[in-house]
């Protein structure tokens, strides 16, 4: 959403826990027969199916993720984080409650370039000389490749909002690219395996926002997935009512004309408002998605839910019966891909014949003389 205030949300992250269990008994529901289990690409794409996750507000894991669990009748398979660019917290990733909860998830790191206790934004340009990278990228780099635990990662999220003049005014689509393509070579040279990288905009396709996507796009060597952020805002801004379809067509017809064709898609953020007038449509909302996945939008390969924007009623928890309408969809088998998941984690690297290596992005080698791997 780009939202001001997501900076003093992750700000303020810090857990501890123990020993994440989640029981399904406290659903009090009785769970679906389970899918056929199909196995998991090098990209981290499930073979059928899709990724059902979810970002949580408050980063207090034990009071929220695992009450929201018990609430839906399901362990999420993702879990999105932000993070911002520096070597102090909340710029250091793995944190505890990252380390708990990718024992059982995937995680989908945002990493901001920016400063979010110091309210300051970086230049892309300074990010691309590699000005950075001594300070904040190689020591990220190097954290995440301890840490294993396979991950998509996505740099600066809905960027073209900040392209000069507009927004935060962090530099050129050009720069971007420069900056997004060096810190990609720096992990490669580094080593890391266990990170897919995802291109994530905004979606939106007015006020000259499509010419400014295309020219940010750091290219199919660069970006294993392509995402975006779909709401239907409604009230909220004083749009339409969208259905799921109309919230995610027009953008996905766009992406694989002018993105890719053939990248697996994950929406990065998405939600809906309630609409007291008319409960049983912002239920229909949920319960159009397994179905619309299937026929006509294939390359949606997961999709993270915004459990925040409260104040905009986009909370899961926003009406009367969107939860039970959430829970539901949730375990369509489709979206209920948990064996494939468990199996992701205890193999993330992957056998040779199962999951083969991934190539490094053009110039990875560069780097290694700098900074040699550890």
């Amino acid at each position: 959403m780009g939202t001001p205030s997501r900076a003093a949300v992750v700000a303020a992250v810090t857990v501890a826990l123990s020993g994440l269990v989640f029981f399904a008994a406290d659903s009090g529901r009785t769970p679906a027969a389970p899918p056929r289990k199909c196995g998991v690409n090098d990209l981290l794409v499930p073979n059928c199916g899709a990724w059902w996750g979810v970002y949580m507000r408050d980063g207090h894991i034990k009071d929220h993720l695992l009450t929201m669990e018990r609430r839906v009748g399901r362990e999420f398979d993702m879990v999105s984080r932000y993070f911002d660019f520096t070597d102090e917290s909340p710029g250091r990733f793995p944190d505890p409650a990252a380390r708990e909860v990718a024992t059982s998830r995937l995680m989908f790191l945002s990493w901001d370039t920016r400063d979010y206790v110091r309210e300051k934004a970086f230049r892309w340009r300074d990010i691309a000389s590699g000005a950075f990278d001594a300070s904040v990228v190689v020591p990220q780099a190097r954290r995440i490749k301890e840490f294993g635990r396979p991950m998509l990662l996505t740099f600066d999220h809905e960027m073209e909002m900040n392209v000069s003049p507009h927004g935060r005014d962090q530099g050129t689509e050009a720069e971007y690219v420069a900056a997004a393509r060096h810190i990609r070579r720096v992990f490669d040279a580094q080593g890391v395996r266990n990170v897919r990288w995802v291109f994530t905009v905004t979606g939106h396709l007015g006020e000259g926002y499509p010419d400014r996507v295309r020219k940010l796009y750091p290219g199919d060597a660069y970006v294993d997935w392509v995402s975006w952020d779909p709401y239907n805002f409604y009230r909220c801004n004083g749009s339409d009512w969208e259905t799921f379809d109309q919230s995610v067509g027009h953008t996905y017809r766009w992406m694989k004309t002018n993105i890719s064709a053939t990248k697996p898609y994950v929406l990065h953020e998405f939600g809906t408002q309630f609409d007291p007038r008319d409960p049983a449509r912002s239920h229909q909302w949920y319960h159009d998605i397994p179905g619309a996945l299937q026929k006509r939008y294939p390359s949606i390969r997961a999709l993270v839910r915004w459990n925040s924007g409260f104040e905009c009623g986009l909370g899961i928890d926003q009406g009367a019966g969107m939860l039970e309408a959430y829970a539901k969809t949730g375990r369509h088998p489709y979206l209920n891909r948990a064996a494939e998941r468990r199996d992701l984690i205890r193999d993330p690297l992957g056998s040779e014949s199962t999951r083969p290596s991934r190539p490094a992005s053009p110039g990875a080698t560069l780097d290694s003389t700098r900074f040699p791997p550890a």
